[in-house]
């Protein structure tokens, strides 16, 4: 049922997550992919977590250097949940390397806004405003 589908997406989730960590990047894409495939399945759409798992797949793809898969996911993730502070820094990151500085600056804004504590985001909206 439902319950179960979103059950095995957040421990597909937290297992993408361990490998990430350990540095398996492609292990870590490919549970995330999993995740979402079975979020699919379910009758039940949590567009937080399907956010959360885009998200993090683009996280993959900038680590792998793969800034336009990266850009696409971030959009799906922001499309899921148009709040995720994350997603929209992930953006902007991918759009910097794609040398869409115009795009990557409204998005390290947005995310500057979701996420004003981050020091991180901050820094990098300065780095993207010269």
């Amino acid at each position: 049922g439902a319950i179960t589908h979103l059950k095995e997406s957040e421990r597909l989730k937290a297992e993408g997550g361990d490998h990430f960590r350990s540095g398996n990047v492609e292990a870590a894409l490919q549970c995330y992919d999993a995740a979402l495939e079975t979020l699919d399945a379910s009758p039940i759409q949590n567009q937080s977590l399907r956010s959360m798992l885009a998200s993090n797949q683009a996280l993959c793809f900038l680590k792998l250097t793969r800034p336009s898969e990266a850009e696409e996911r971030a959009s799906a993730a922001l499309a899921a949940d148009p709040a995720n502070g994350k997603a929209a820094y992930r953006r902007g990151l991918a759009r910097l390397k794609l040398e869409d500085p115009h795009g990557a600056f409204e998005d390290l804004q947005k995310a500057v806004r979701l996420e004003p504590n981050n020091a991180e985001v901050r820094q990098k909206c300065e780095e993207a405003k010269k």
